[in-house]
């Protein structure tokens, strides 16, 4: 049995409407010492503990590019959930939901 090449594929894009609570259609940046975090969601919605973590994890040395900040992001053990974190060169366990 082996691999068979798809024969067609089909690239599906959809805009979405938003109301005053949701943004879809852009970000807000934050800017850190380090990377800048990227939020899906307005400041405001951010519980403070999150926003923190969030801040440690921009200064982390091997954080990459930026963090990006979900809409549905609340405080975890270290690092926020809902919240993503590339890294070069490492991985940690906690960030990938071990």
């Amino acid at each position: 049995m082996g691999y068979k090449q798809p024969r067609q594929v089909l690239l599906c894009h959809q805009a979405l409407s938003h109301g005053d609570d949701m943004r879809t259609n852009g970000k807000v940046t934050i800017k850190t010492e380090r990377l800048p975090i990227k939020l899906w969601l307005k400041k405001e919605q951010m519980d403070e503990g999150a926003l923190q973590q969030a801040r440690n994890l921009a200064n982390l040395p091997f954080a990459f590019k930026h963090i990006a900040i979900m809409p549905d992001t609340h405080q975890g053990y270290g690092m926020p959930i809902g919240a993503v974190l590339a890294t070069k060169g490492v991985i940690i366990p906690n960030a990938v939901g071990v």
